[in-house]
């Protein structure tokens, strides 16, 4: 990977789960395909589970992205 970035929305809560809250965003990537020998761009759907019992106490639970072709 030669460049990233990643764009957040607001965490919303997790119904059902006190303290747990979801994010979701995009992540934008480059990278060398050195079979091809071009540079590649992608992007892809990230979905982030946090748990935060305390505004200082975050732990990621589970990241799931999204692969669909052309997203």
């Amino acid at each position: 990977m030669t460049n990233g970035e990643v764009e957040l929305d607001a965490p919303e809560t997790v119904p059902g789960w006190p303290n747990r809250y979801r994010v979701k965003g995009t992540v934008y990537f480059s990278f060398y395909d050195s079979v091809g020998e071009t540079f590649q761009n992608r992007t892809r759907g990230v979905e982030v589970i946090l748990e935060a019992p305390r505004p200082r106490s975050v732990k990621v639970i589970e990241v799931n992205t999204d692969w669909t072709p052309g997203r």
